[in-house]
């Protein structure tokens, strides 16, 4: 079981945040609080419009997936960024560790974190 949610996760991000086969229509996204718009988002349609909007804020915005972690009913994906910001012109680079929750094959929840620590408190365990 846990790898297959390792699989929709993979599947969802490489098709991109608020495909209606991966997640719930009320999955809920807490986003870290770096980024400009982070209030919690409920449902598909914020979900989507949310990432629109970072994508609109940075040129040539750049993610990479770099490692899966399974915590059976929860992944958690470090996630390497870089970009331009539009407004700016100041570059940006970071990572974040971004955990999805599933229930029945679907991504429920999705949270980000700054900090694995963060993370492992999170699904339940310690460092």
């Amino acid at each position: 079981m846990s790898q297959e949610n390792v699989e929709i996760v993979r599947r969802a991000r490489e098709r991109g945040h608020g495909d209606a086969e991966f997640f719930s229509p009320d999955v809920v996204y807490r986003p870290i609080a770096i980024w400009a718009d982070s209030q919690e988002c409920r449902g598909l349609d914020e979900l989507r419009r949310f990432h629109e909007n970072i994508a609109e804020m940075f040129a040539g915005l750049r993610v990479d997936n770099e490692s899966y972690h399974d915590y059976g009913d929860a992944v958690s994906v470090r996630v390497e960024f870089s970009g331009t910001a539009r407004a700016s012109g100041v570059p940006i680079t970071g990572k974040v560790f971004v955990v999805y929750w599933l229930r029945d094959d679907v991504i429920v929840r999705v949270d980000d974190y700054t900090e694995r620590v963060d993370v492992l408190k999170a699904v339940g365990l310690s460092e």
